[in-house]
């Protein structure tokens, strides 16, 4: 299954699966080569009462979300879950939400090094280690005339908490701080779709 995100509304990708499955209020489509599939994103934003989209392959899955993806302009972004020796999360709050360090891709680097990269500049942690890769997130949003669809490479990291945290100010990082379970679940009160489906795995 694939999922993209548009603020509060999900565009999921699917096969062999059932409309009952699912519970919230969704449109449903059986989607093959021929599926309009920008008219039903345009649908689902346009509907207010409807946050979810529901693509059924008839085929290949993976056909059918290549073909999604690009229907728009397509950037990168690679970030880390980082945790400390105390199993805490390194969580950045910008733009009025909890957030996970990211960011885009350079030319020329590949999406480890980027996420390793962005969680120093955003943070200012160092002595990174990077553990496992995790699963990518999708999500979308409109840049001037453009509808950007975002892919961030996720990789789960340790790093020791005795160091300075260093906001990136010029990023609107306004805080970056280590949090234990209690408060890591309050702030997931306010973040992202995205972000709450990648702390699932």
């Amino acid at each position: 299954m694939y999922k993209v995100f548009n603020q509060s509304k999900a565009i999921i990708i699917t096969k062999n699966t059932k409309s009952e499955n699912f519970s919230e209020p969704h449109f449903w489509v059986d989607a093959d080569a021929d599926t309009d599939l920008k008219f039903h994103y345009h649908r689902l934003i346009g509907d207010p009462n409807v946050d979810t989209l529901i693509f059924n392959a008839i085929n290949s899955r993976t056909e059918l979300f290549t073909r999604f993806t690009s229907l728009f302009k397509n950037v990168a972004a690679a970030g880390g879950l980082i945790y400390d020796e105390h199993d805490r999360l390194l969580m950045i709050y910008r733009y009025h939400r909890w957030d996970l360090p990211k960011g885009r891709i350079e030319k020329g680097e590949n999406a480890r090094l980027a996420a390793i990269r962005e969680s120093e500049e955003e943070t200012g942690i160092r002595n990174i280690q990077v553990e496992d890769k995790l699963p990518c997130t999708y999500h979308m949003f409109n840049h001037f005339n453009d509808t950007i669809l975002k892919t961030t490479f996720w990789y789960k990291m340790s790093a020791p908490a005795n160091q300075d945290l260093i906001p990136q100010l010029e990023e609107h990082i306004e805080k970056v701080c280590w949090m234990d379970k209690d408060q890591l679940k309050e702030a997931l009160k306010n973040t992202y779709p995205s972000i709450l489906e990648l702390l699932k795995h």
